[in-house]
């Protein structure tokens, strides 16, 4: 198994980040416009929204961000 360097593993997390980041403000974005009603959510969808948000904090922690 071929180890990642520490400039690519960077560039890869920095960028599941933004990525990340990106489906956290759409999913935000659509229960703050009434696109989708929160009590609509299924359990399993919002655990799904959590695990995106304490993935985002483990990056940002790691980099300092």
């Amino acid at each position: 198994m071929e180890k990642m360097s520490v400039f690519a593993t960077a560039q890869q997390e920095l960028s599941e980040m933004l990525k990340v980041q990106v489906a956290i403000t759409q999913w935000d974005d659509a229960i703050a416009h009434g696109k989708v009603k929160i009590e609509d959510v299924s359990e399993e969808a919002l655990e799904g929204h959590r695990a995106r948000i304490r993935r985002l904090e483990a990056i940002k922690d790691k980099y300092d961000l």
